[in-house]
């Protein structure tokens, strides 16, 4: 039966197994051709693998089957923006909206591509349009506070991001850009407690430990600020970022033998400006 192949495919798809996905939805293609919901999740593997031409064909095929299948639209929307081709993508999530006047997606992936494209006051509509329909719809908030933080209209993104919190309090993501505009603001204290929700909601979510760095280093929280970049390297231990940031504050406190250390692994995972720092170290130990 073309559902059964079809249910595993979405299955090997959920789990990142791209080509095992395809290989069933193409199953479900054979038996039942017109199968359109086969066709898009056929395109959905195949951009997840980077095949853009052939996910593009399988849009294309879906929408030969079912002209008015927003979701379609909305995903060979997605794939024309990741190939520069901004006014195509434009033209699909126009026509994603028009089929689906209901359906808040189009209308935030319309907003995001403004934002890319700088037209803040043109993406603030387009979320704005988009919680209309579902004022559930956090990812919408925190696409309107994005592009309200652009405008520098920050009052009313804080509270776009308070509502997004409410929608979604168990998103970290969240409560990570709720706290990277309370830096801005220089609310420190909320940043940490954001990052902190953030933590709490996902331990291993390594941007969240080093934004909480970031917050306490403007504090002077120095020990506790080396403490969140060391849960974020052994989280990651390739992440150049962190290791840079806490070799920065080891030099703050004097430290210069274990900011050297930092460093040095830092340059070994080729970041780009640790060589420097380096030598600074190292003449910075001669001196003493």
């Amino acid at each position: 039966m073309a559902i059964d192949w079809y249910k595993k495919g979405l299955e090997l798809l959920s789990i990142g197994q791209d080509d095992e996905a395809v290989a069933c939805f193409d199953r479900a293609i054979e038996i039942q051709p017109d199968h359109v919901e086969a066709w898009l999740h056929k395109g959905d593997a195949l951009a997840h693998a980077r095949r853009n031409m052939d996910a593009l064909a399988c849009y294309d095929k879906a929408l030969e089957i079912d002209g008015a299948f927003a979701h379609a639209w909305l995903r060979k929307g997605e794939l024309m923006g990741r190939l520069g081709r901004r006014d195509e993508e434009m033209s699909c999530y126009d026509r994603a909206c028009d089929v689906a006047p209901g359906l808040a997606e189009p209308w935030r992936s319309r907003g995001a591509a403004m934002d890319r494209l700088r037209k803040f006051e043109d993406a603030v509509a387009c979320y704005e349009k988009a919680i209309e329909i579902d004022p559930s719809d956090a990812k919408s908030w925190c696409g309107k506070a994005r592009a309200l933080r652009s405008l520098r209209r920050f009052d009313e993104a804080v509270e776009c991001y308070n509502r997004a919190a409410q929608a979604a309090p168990g998103d970290p993501a969240v409560w990570l850009a709720r706290g990277s505009l309370m830096i801005t603001l220089n609310r420190l204290e909320e940043a940490v407690e954001c990052f902190d929700r953030a933590t709490e909601i996902d331990p291993l979510n390594a941007e969240a430990w080093k934004s909480k760095g970031t917050a306490l280093a403007k504090l002077e929280r120095y020990e506790k600020e080396i403490a969140c970049y060391d849960r974020a390297i052994e989280i990651n231990p390739r992440d150049t970022s962190a290791l840079s940031s806490k070799g920065s504050t080891l030099m703050i406190l004097g430290r210069i033998e274990e900011a050297l250390e930092c460093f040095e692994q830092a340059h070994r995972l080729g970041h780009a400006d640790a060589a420097s720092v380096i030598e600074r170290c190292r003449r910075e130990m001669k001196e003493k």
